[in-house]
């Protein structure tokens, strides 16, 4: 981890949420592992035992889906277009060690960073759908999230691009280019898990 994070200084190097196992339907147990080993999991393509959890949104912007590309220092899928914001769940303050992982919370920070977009812009966020993206074995919160129409999108580091692309056009995208997208792009489009909007 240590040579990772001096080719790439913008590595995280926290606490992130694993699960290890459901205790019941629906209902997950797991803990905060060093995000060293989600990395070697994620590059190494070898199981630790745990699945690392993110929150991703689809954010819509004047009636269309926001796409962002990849840039060459983000962990895997460098260049493909993923939903923006994405990001890992990470650990809170200090002592807080049985406190619940506030999903929307760094969601909207997660946007914040990605996008330049403030919370005042958010119009109204609710969670979509739990999608497992087998490829690199993460399992996202996905929250459906409307921004004010006068937001104007300053992409982060972690994108080079954004699209912003109609729900129609962006299944016949993937059908053309598929090889474009990340695998939880084409799982979500697939599935069309908005069709209750």
């Amino acid at each position: 981890m240590r040579s990772a994070k001096k080719k790439n200084p913008f590595l995280y190097d926290g606490q992130v949420f694993v699960i290890e196992g459901e205790r019941t339907p629906y209902a997950f147990s797991g803990f905060f592992s060093p995000y060293r080993y989600v990395y070697y999991q994620l590059t190494k393509k070898q199981c630790m035992g745990f699945i690392p959890c993110g929150v991703t949104g689809v954010v819509s912007l004047r009636g269309k889906i926001i796409l962002a590309r990849r840039s060459k220092q983000v962990i895997g899928n460098a260049g493909l277009f993923e939903f923006a914001p994405s990001g890992t769940l990470e650990k809170g303050l200090e002592g807080e060690e049985k406190a619940a992982v506030d999903c929307e919370g760094i969601l909207l920070k997660e946007l914040k960073e990605e996008l330049g977009v403030p919370q005042d812009a958010v119009v109204s966020s609710r969670p979509l759908c739990l999608a497992l993206d087998l490829a690199d074995n993460v399992l996202d919160v996905i929250y459906w999230v409307v921004l004010k129409d006068s937001v104007e999108l300053r992409i982060g580091s972690e994108h080079t691009e954004c699209l912003m692309i109609s729900l129609k056009e962006l299944g016949k995208l993937i059908v053309q280019r598929p090889n474009q997208f990340t695998s939880q792009v084409k799982f979500i489009v697939r599935r069309n898990v908005w069709s209750v909007q």
